[in-house]
Parts: C-alpha cells; structure tokens; sequence
C-alpha cells in the first residue's frame, strides 16, 4: 500500500495514494479535504503544491501545480507484483485401490473377455 500525506493549513492528513500520475494523485482517507483546497501533496521525498479538484466520499483526485516527469512518477510508484499464476494442469486420473478379488476379475476379463450373462 502506498502512502502519503496532505499538508493543510498546518495540518497533515494520512492518505493513501491510489494513483500517481504526471499531473496528480487520486488519494483515499477519512478527512479528504474540499475539492478548491490548496495544499502540500507529501510522498517520500517528494512535495508538491496542489489542488482538490474533486471529491468523491473518501477519495479524492489532486491535481499537481507543476507537472512531474515521468521518471520521478516512476520513483515513487513500487514495482508491479509479479501476477499469480494459476495451476491449471488436469487433475490426474485416479481410483481406489483394486482388491485381490477385483484385480484377479480385470484380469480374467482382460485375458478371456468378459463372461457371458445369464440367458444368454
């Protein structure tokens, strides 16, 4: 998870950053500012004056007074994980383990045929 925080007036509120792009962040928290706020976006050692520009129940988008480069976006955003793979080979073809009585059956079935029925 990714974090950060929105400094306000003297105040610093704890985020987390869903997004980070050249000209903003989409944040989420508890005590997303207005959409018009002013403030100081904080990543690691990044800072930047910013602007709300909306607002949607926890979340909210900021946009970036000055735009970063693509190879500063890039330092602060951690490496993809690694996507799991799911196991999609066949299950493998199994029974229970055949009696002596059974064993000896497949056997005589396989070596003379199978055994004629009643009535016939």
């Amino acid at each position: 998870m990714m974090t950060a925080t929105l400094e306000v007036s003297g105040r610093v509120i704890d985020v987390t950053l869903r997004n980070l792009s050249s000209d903003g962040a989409q944040v989420e928290g508890s005590l997303v500012p207005v959409e018009g706020t002013k403030l100081l976006f904080r990543k690691g050692d990044l800072a930047l004056a910013a602007t709300i520009i909306w607002t949607k129940d926890k979340q909210a988008g900021i946009h970036f007074d000055e735009k970063l480069d693509p190879a500063t976006v890039m330092n602060h955003v951690p490496a993809p994980r690694p996507r799991k793979t799911g196991d999609f080979r066949r299950p493998g073809l199994s029974s229970p383990q055949l009696t002596d009585r059974e064993r000896s059956l497949a056997k005589s079935w396989i070596t003379n045929g199978p055994s004629p029925t009643v009535g016939d």
